[in-house]
Formats: C-alpha cells, structure tokens, sequence
C-alpha cells in the first residue's frame, strides 16, 4: 500500500516567502522507496521532501516498516528499490557521507545510554569525540556548559506549554522540569525518568552538530504527558539560534501523532514544515 502524506501543518507565508519556499533544496528526499524481504514486504512506494528545518512524522502501527524506513533514510539500512538522498546525497551510492549527516538521537538498541555512567561522563564522552584524537580530554566548564543548555531546553519546553493552554500541565511543572544536573552531583542515567533520558540523547546528538536527526518510536515514552513534551523538544532542537546553531531537520517516527498535532495547533510558530506520512500497511 502506497503511503500517504495524511497532513501537513504549517504557518502562514507571503507569497515571496512561499517562492522561497518553493525553490528551497530538500533535505531529506524519498522517491518510491521501497523494502521487501523473504515474508514479504516491509515497506512500500514511499514518496516525500523534507525541507531544511522540517519535521518528517513517520507513522504507523508496529510491524508497519516504519523504524527499517527511517533507518533508510539515514543511510544505515538499504532498500529493495526507490531512491532516497539527504541534502543530495544518495544514501545507497553515498552512504557513509549521508551516515555524517544523520545522527541517531533515539533508537532502541543503538543509542541506548549506559546506566552506569553519569550524565556528566556521557556528555564529556560524546564531546571528545568530536575533537582531533590527539585531545583526548574535555574541559569541565565545556561539560557543565552543555548540562546548562540541556537544563534550558526542557525548562523552555516546559514554560511553552505552561502557557499553551494544554490541559494536565501545571505552573509548578516548570519547577520540576530542572533535572538538578551538574558535573559535581554526578546524576546517574539509570537515576533519570524515560523523559529524561531521552532529552539527553536528544542533546548528545545536538552535539555532533548533525543537520538531519532521526528519532525511533516516541511512544516509547509511555506516558501522554512524557510524549507532548518530547514532541515538543523536538520541536524546539530544530529552530535555527534557540538551541542550535543552526536549523535541524528530524525524522520522527510514532504509531500516534495526537501530541504533536495538538502542539501544532496550540503553538503555531513551532508548527512550520511539519509533514506526516502514514505508511500502514492493508492487513494481510
């Protein structure tokens, strides 16, 4: 069953704006992608753009494809047929050009953190990577400066939807959305909520400085309030100058957008180039 783009959110433009918008290269682009196996297929005829900056929802029930298609996408599995390119590079012929330019931010089994290392040692860790090999050290201040940033995302995301009108949240959420992080306190992964640890992987990505991110399976967060607010970082972590230094695209997939949609339409300036492609396969 061909997927199908089941909605797409976004601000109003002026017409020179939608011009720009228009001519602007994509940065991830599928074109009838497709996966088949010995059972059968896993996903089929998948079709999309993603400007720089968007939000590409893959949605489906489990067992859809939809984590081996965002694996796709970023270059780590290979499709049957089809093509797909990130900021034009063909993630089959170019795969490990597209790999440095898709960082996995949460998938289970591959970005799961180490719960006998602190928050402050996962961080310093991801940082070194990032420098020549010949420093193989990290400064304490660049440690606490990435906590801060990481604090200030969720207290940020948490004073958004304090004023968003969103039912179940409360002003003293704010408050408690601090993670009482710091080099010194060494805050423990396996002593953070799901919440939390997935606002830290999402912050180890942000580190790599990648311009694509995929996120696998936001219902992991199992409670409907953990999954508005991770929607929400999401959304925060792709604008250009908040967080970042410049604009994000993600790759999210989920079995329900619910969240998201009612963020959408409650924060509209967060709600630019959000696309949902529904990839359910018929049953049987």
């Amino acid at each position: 069953m061909p997927a199908r783009i089941m909605g797409q959110v976004s601000v109003e433009m002026s017409e020179s704006a939608e011009t720009a918008e228009h001519h602007r290269e994509p940065a991830v682009s599928v074109d009838g992608l497709s996966m088949s196996t010995s059972r059968g297929p896993v996903y089929t005829d998948v079709t999309a753009e993603v400007p720089e900056g968007g939000l590409l929802v893959l949605r489906g029930a489990e067992g859809s494809g939809k984590t081996c298609l965002l694996l796709s996408i970023a270059g780590r599995m290979r499709p049957s047929s089809g093509t797909a390119s990130v900021r034009g590079f063909d993630t089959q012929k170019q795969g490990r050009k597209v790999r440095t330019l898709v960082g996995l931010a949460h998938v289970h089994g591959v970005t799961d953190l180490e719960s006998n290392l602190s928050v402050a040692e996962h961080i310093a860790e991801r940082l070194i990577t990032t420098q020549p090999w010949y420093k193989p050290w990290i400064s304490r201040s660049k440690v606490t400066r990435e906590i801060d940033k990481l604090r200030e995302v969720v207290v940020s995301a948490m004073t958004i939807l304090r004023e968003s009108g969103i039912p179940g949240f409360r002003p003293a959420d704010v408050l408690d959305a601090d993670f009482v992080l710091s080099v010194s306190e060494s805050t423990y992964v396996s002593e953070l909520t799901p919440l939390q640890q997935f606002f830290l992987q999402l912050a180890l990505t942000s580190m790599d400085h990648t311009p694509v991110v995929a996120v696998d399976d936001i219902d992991l967060l199992r409670d409907p309030r953990d999954r508005t607010i991770a929607w929400l970082g999401v959304l925060l972590y792709r604008r250009e100058g908040v967080f970042t230094d410049e604009r994000r695209t993600f790759v999210v997939t989920c079995a329900d957008d619910a969240q998201l949609n009612e963020l959408c339409a409650r924060v509209p300036d967060l709600a630019e180039d959000v696309l949902t492609l529904d990839i359910s396969r018929s049953p049987g």
